[in-house]
């Protein structure tokens, strides 16, 4: 039993896991991937879409400043990343491909405050498209990573739904 977790940048490296393990890719290590018994993937709060950063100027909520560290981060990390890559999971996700594996499930939040969340509610669409399981809940009022701050009530209820959701799709299934 192998469960597959990260958060902001991690959120996007398990998704990316979880697609080499369930899509024939051409990557060599995705064949390694695709041998692993991945049961479950917890990508919390992530950015999983890094082709299209752009996408959050348009925010309101998104300030100037956010808006630049998030096109540096997007450009940093795979500067020459196009739909379809692994860098961009979201994408792969999204498109018409077939899994050549099952797609595990997936346990994910992030907060309506956070600056990125718009990828958690594709994340969602395109799974809930695909049948896949998946508990993806949005927090109001919380900011990135606030799943961090596990003594914080909401914070508690984010890893609660978590925990019961690995609980019923993991051990239950062992």
């Amino acid at each position: 039993r192998l469960v597959l977790a990260g958060e902001s940048a991690g959120a996007n490296l398990v998704t990316a896991a979880a697609c080499a393990h369930s899509f024939a890719r051409p990557e060599p290590f995705a064949a390694v991937a695709s041998a692993l018994p991945v049961s479950a993937v917890v990508p919390l709060c992530g950015i999983l879409d890094v082709t299209r950063p752009e996408q959050f100027r348009a925010l309101a909520r998104t300030s100037p400043w956010v808006q630049q560290r998030i096109e540096l981060v997007c450009h940093g990390y795979a500067p020459h990343a196009c739909p379809g890559d692994l860098a961009s999971p979201l994408s792969i996700l999204e498109s018409d491909a077939e899994p050549a594996r099952p797609l595990p499930p997936f346990a994910t939040s992030a907060g309506d405050a956070d600056p990125i969340v718009d990828d958690t509610r594709r994340l969602e669409a395109a799974l809930a498209k695909r049948g896949v399981a998946r508990s993806v809940t949005v927090h109001p009022g919380e900011a990135h990573a606030f799943q961090a701050l596990f003594w914080r009530e909401e914070a508690k209820r984010a890893w609660e739904g978590c925990f019961s959701f690995l609980e019923e799709h993991v051990v239950a299934r062992a």
